[in-house]
């Protein structure tokens, strides 16, 4: 299974028209003006706040950016990254009363992406869109992308309620998580390429534990029906 990015242009309007939809679910005097999306997202509950925000800033840095296949990789990542926390917010205890799908942000993440069984991101579309968002964060939050070097003059993620470090250390677990698996299944398939050819020597070679011995006839003792010579008589 692989996952299909969604063009830059095209997320990020879908994005936008999701934080706009999801402030309506909340607010039905809501007129919705994409342009004032920021302001605008007061009117979430907390967390969808911090997460419609997230999105926002990072598109507005990311339209900054002349690289639009890397752009729309970080979006897609991230889009999906804040789908999957509200998957998993829905867990635990949370399951037996409301599920994922009543989250109209998780609904609407997950329209914009074209989310389907045969297109979602796997492990091997991951081990590759983690690092990429991750990166981003970096460059953004540290000198140099380096938090060895001390952060930089000014936060761009530094938002009320919102702290990106516990992103950025969450992203690289993923990333070091989905690297151990993918080795893991890469000696998987190695294993399997090598097993028909073991067992055919298994078959064949002599490693086989039964061996066919061939049975000795057993001695004949029937009389020979052949002549016998007879003594000449002369010694």
């Amino acid at each position: 299974m692989s996952y299909q990015l969604v063009a830059y242009k095209t997320l990020k309007i879908s994005i936008k028209e999701a934080i706009a939809s999801t402030i309506e679910e909340h607010k039905e005097t809501y007129k919705k003006d994409l342009d004032k999306l920021w302001e605008d997202t007061e009117l979430l509950p907390g967390v969808r706040k911090i997460q419609a925000r997230l999105l926002l800033k990072t598109i507005e840095l990311l339209d900054r950016q002349d690289d639009e296949f890397e752009a729309a990789r970080v979006l897609n990542t991230l889009a999906f990254y804040i789908y999957d926390k509200i998957v998993e917010s829905y867990g635990g205890i949370y399951k037996l009363v409301a599920s994922a799908d009543n989250s109209i942000m998780k609904r609407l993440l997950g329209a914009s992406l074209n989310l389907k069984i045969d297109n979602m991101p796997g492990d091997i579309d991951l081990a590759y869109m983690y690092p990429s968002l991750l990166k981003f964060f970096l460059n953004h939050v540290y000198v140099g992308g380096d938090c060895i070097k001390g952060y930089l003059p000014v936060n761009p993620f530094d938002n009320d309620g919102y702290k990106v470090e516990n992103d950025i250390k969450d992203l690289k677990l993923k990333e070091a998580l989905l690297f151990n698996k993918n080795i893991d299944s890469a000696e998987a398939k190695k294993e399997q390429t090598v097993s028909p050819a073991k067992h055919r020597s298994t078959l064949y070679g002599a490693s086989s534990s039964k061996v066919s011995v061939p049975k000795t006839p057993a001695k004949d003792t029937t009389p020979s029906a052949e002549p016998v010579p007879m003594s000449n008589g002369l010694g």
